[in-house]
This record gives C-alpha cells, structure tokens and sequence, in this order.
C-alpha cells in the first residue's frame, strides 16, 4: 500500500503537467503542426507549442512532422 500512494503522489501531478504540454497533432487552439505544399517534392512546415512545450519538444516534433512527409 505504501507503494502505490508513494507512486500517485509523484506520478498523478506528472501526468497532469505532462497534459498541458502541446501533443503531436495538427494544429488547433493549443497548437500543432501545420504544413503545405511549396512546390514539387517540397513542403513548408510549422509546428507551435504553448508555453508549457518545451523548445527541445518543438524541435523533436517538427523534425517528426517533416520525417513523415518525406516518407510519402
């Protein structure tokens, strides 16, 4: 028992911190990535987060977006 309520106390704040973070997504009102064509064989591509992403977060998931265009 002592376990499990050592575990909640740290791991439900995390998990409800962790959701105010901008998720891998097209972009909506808490941000996203956001892409078009820009020629042949090229795309521009954004990503936003809100002020709880981190840069580091922003960059990993730009990247990502890009990965998978590219993949097509």
């Amino acid at each position: 028992m002592w376990l499990v309520s050592r575990f909640a106390r740290f791991a439900l704040p995390a998990a409800l911190l962790a959701g105010c973070a901008t998720a891998y997504q097209p972009h909506s009102s808490s941000g996203g990535y956001k892409d078009r064509p820009d020629g042949a064989n090229r795309h521009f591509v954004e990503f936003h987060g809100n002020g709880k992403t981190t840069r580091d977060t922003v960059l990993a998931y730009w990247l990502y977006r890009c990965a998978e265009l590219a993949q097509r």
